[in-house]
């Protein structure tokens, strides 16, 4: 999976943290949050009035995760057209943002996408031709 890292860092599971990463072209955004009870990611519009946020999906329940205590390796990245974003844990991907077909899929595939706009269209379910994506 060709992957331009854009950040990388180290975070223990269950410790609040916010990583924001933008595309290299300006264009898109993404954040990973760990409220210290869920580990989310995002897809964001910066150039969006008032809500920027246009998906999201659940990465991990800290109560769920074995060994939760021990530090974990964090990559965000992106696609070489900078439309699509990839979240990767200790290199295995958590989760993938297509901006230009306005879906997210991510391992757990939760929640069901909200609301009505563009983004609710697609279920956030993992498929074999995610990683393809970055193809």
């Amino acid at each position: 999976m060709p992957v331009l890292i854009e950040l990388e860092s180290h975070h223990t599971v269950g410790q609040q943290v916010h990583f924001a990463s933008h595309s290299p072209d300006g264009k898109c955004a993404v954040v990973f949050k760990d409220d210290t009870e869920v580990g989310y990611f995002f897809a964001m519009d910066p150039s969006a009035e008032g809500d920027k946020v246009r998906d999201g999906v659940q990465i991990y329940d800290v109560a769920g995760v074995a060994d939760n205590e021990k530090l974990v390796h964090i990559h965000i990245g992106w696609s070489k057209d900078s439309r699509k974003s990839v979240l990767l844990i200790n290199g295995v991907p958590q989760a993938v943002f297509d901006f230009d077909a306005k879906r997210g899929y991510c391992q757990s595939g939760f929640p069901e996408p909200l609301g009505d706009g563009d983004w609710a269209k697609h279920s956030h379910e993992w498929t074999e031709d995610t990683a393809k994506l970055f193809v």
